[in-house]
Order: C-alpha cells, then sequence, then structure tokens
C-alpha cells in the first residue's frame, strides 16, 4: 500500500511500516518518484536478505576503514564525505548498509545518474545488488536488462 501525503515528520523521503501481510510506504507529493523508488530499494532489499546470501559480504565493497554509523541522529558523526564520495551516492547512504542499497536501488533506476556510478566503487555495489536482486527473485536466467541494471558496465543479462 502506498499513501501520498504532503509531508512526512522530519523532512524524511519515504517512511516503510512493515506489519504481518505487508508493507506500506508513507511518501510526500514533493519528490514522490525518488520516495517511490527509494520505499521500493527498501522492500527488495528486505526480500534480498530473506534469500539470497550475497549480501553477507557487502561490506567488503566498501573503502578499507569505512563503517556506517548505524543511526539517522543527526547529532552524530558522518564519515568524511569527501573521503569516500565515490562510494556513495549520497551522505545518508553512508548511516546503514540497508540504507546505501536502496539508495543505491533508486538512483539506478532513475534516467540522469549515469555519472553516479561511474567510478568503480559505486558500479561494484551496483553489480553485487543487481546480482543479488536476480537471484532472490528467480531471475537468474532472464535475458532482460532490469530498469535498476541500466548503469552497469558489464550486463547480467
Amino acid at each position: 500500500v502506498v499513501d501520498l501525503v504532503r509531508s512526512v515528520n522530519a523532512n524524511r523521503e519515504s517512511v516503510q511500516i512493515r506489519a504481518a501481510g505487508g508493507m506500506r510506504m508513507v511518501i510526500p507529493c514533493e519528490n514522490a518518484q525518488w520516495g517511490f523508488l527509494h520505499g521500493l530499494g527498501w522492500a527488495v532489499d528486505t526480500r534480498v536478505l530473506g534469500n539470497s546470501r550475497d549480501y553477507d559480504f557487502w561490506d567488503e565493497l566498501n573503502p578499507e576503514g569505512f563503517t556506517y554509523v548505524y543511526t539517522y541522529d543527526q547529532g552524530a558523526g558522518l564519515p568524511d564525505a569527501d573521503l569516500y564520495a565515490n562510494a556513495f551516492v549520497d551522505e545518508t547512504a553512508m548511516r546503514f548498509p540497508t540504507e546505501d542499497r536502496a539508495r543505491i536501488f533508486a538512483a539506478a533506476v532513475l534516467p540522469g545518474n549515469e555519472h553516479l556510478f561511474a567510478g568503480e566503487a559505486l558500479q561494484n555495489k551496483l553489480s553485487f545488488l543487481c546480482g543479488a536482486v536476480r537471484e532472490a527473485y528467480g531471475l537468474d536466467d532472464s535475458t532482460e536488462v532490469l530498469p535498476w541494471e541500466q548503469y552497469l558496465a558489464e550486463p547480467l543479462a
């Protein structure tokens, strides 16, 4: 279920509410496309975590010495964004691995983001994410290039 609203408390891009039997996304209208894709990225991530072992090695794709901050608390210091800029879609992606993957997913679906995936670090993360999604959804043998695979340097299909 998706609810479009005027705004979401604390200026969040979207809110995902998981309950028995499904998920509800609350998305502010002002940036509905990003909010929907970001929320969808979270939902896909949940499926992948339950149906693939690929994410067990996600931290190995991050730069040496990097650790997620594991909080949305604005007072918690983020790692140096300049030092890690080529490995993350944005600073918010440095907070949690699931946030990192959801933001990669959303950015990969939207047009005009070729520049984000030009570097090796995000290209590796995108490739890893796309392979895990294919495995989790039984799409390993699909010859179709899926929307979130559009920026892969080497297609999986």
